[in-house]
């Protein structure tokens, strides 16, 4: 179901190996061990087919060393693929360095079911973070039943404020793909409140016909209460 990875290699890369290689972190990759559960609603359509998505999702961050963190991520539920009712899981991991005052650097695995469709994906991602700005990419390679093949791209977000975050991707692959969207994620409350709410809708073009994403959700946060820009930078990806 997923015609993008979420796994990948950053085409800043060579900015975050620098910064690997001769700085020590200021910070911890990951602020302290903590959990995140939410739900989401997408859909997703293609060539005339369109499926409506129910997930609980929840998530595990915990630093490794100083420097070091890793994120699992699952998220479980219900598909209607044309009216047919099927069970939808996915999950994946994400081993990374990161200094919070500068940026990080990753490793990403993933599988995924839906039905009779089963897929997988593996990769790098990067990103660094200036200011107001978070910029980043991803190159990485993904399989199943579709056609396998390589996929790339840049990413970057601008926080209006601490509690309110604005994205855009774009993205290609050598199975001919390409496409992109935009996102927003918005802390609820104030700046210390452990709630937020995303949503994000794009498209694209895939093995010569046109396709579309869309989604909403919202997630609570276990770490110490901190902003939205904070908790992206301190505690989790």
């Amino acid at each position: 179901m997923e015609f993008k990875t979420a796994l990948v290699a950053g085409v800043l890369m060579p900015s975050i190996f620098l910064g690997a290689s001769h700085a020590d972190a200021n910070g911890p990759a990951v602020s302290e061990p903590h959990p995140l559960v939410g739900a989401s609603i997408e859909a997703i359509g293609r060539s005339g087919t369109d499926v409506q998505l129910l997930l609980a999702d929840g998530a595990y961050y915990m630093p490794v060393e100083e420097s070091f963190g890793l994120g699992l991520q699952l998220s479980a539920g219900l598909g209607l693929d044309e009216g047919d009712a099927k069970a939808a899981v996915a999950g994946g991991g994400t081993f990374f360095w990161r200094d919070p005052d500068f940026g990080y650097l990753g490793v990403e695995a993933f599988g995924l079911t839906f039905g009779s469709l089963d897929g997988w994906g593996v990769g790098a991602i990067s990103g660094v973070y200036l200011g107001n700005w978070d910029l980043g990419g991803f190159a990485g390679f993904e399989g199943g039943d579709g056609e396998d093949g390589g996929v790339f791209g840049i990413d970057a977000g601008w926080y209006q404020s601490e509690r309110l975050r604005f994205g855009i991707e774009g993205y290609a692959g050598t199975a001919e793909i390409y496409g992109g969207d935009a996102s927003i994620q918005w802390q609820l409350f104030d700046a210390t409140s452990n709630w937020v709410i995303g949503a994000y809708g794009g498209g694209g073009w895939f093995d010569g016909s046109g396709f579309y994403s869309a989604g909403i959700g919202v997630l609570y946060h276990f770490a110490a209460p901190k902003s939205l820009k904070r908790q992206l930078r301190e505690d989790r990806l």
